[in-house]
């Protein structure tokens, strides 16, 4: 039985990548800003807490995910610069995006 729950487990994160956002100023990695490749797109997640997801260049973010700090919508900015090919994001921006429904908003 054992031998089951680990070969499902382990499907479970088949082909699942986790990797530190990158700076575009330093090119470090950045400690906790990750993508998260998986379900054929990719997550943002900063610290513990999922914010956003990209596939075929449709975007959804969770409710109130702009509602964290500065730093953290910074990373956003990136992550959808880089993974839905948005430039020049700003809070005002994104937020009239998920109003007009040019981004979802997700629970």
């Amino acid at each position: 039985m054992k031998g089951v729950i680990i070969m499902k487990f382990a499907d479970v994160f088949a082909g699942v990548k986790v990797y530190n956002m990158t700076s575009h100023n330093s090119e470090r990695e950045v400690p906790n800003q990750f993508k998260i490749h998986a379900n054929g797109g990719v997550y943002f997640q900063s610290y513990n807490t999922v914010i956003a997801f990209v596939k075929n260049n449709h975007v959804s973010i969770v409710r109130g995910g702009l509602d964290y700090s500065t730093t953290t919508n910074k990373w956003l900015y990136q992550f959808l610069e880089e993974e839905a090919g948005l430039w020049q994001l700003n809070k005002r921006k994104v937020s009239k995006m998920m109003e007009k429904g040019e981004i979802e908003v997700v629970d």
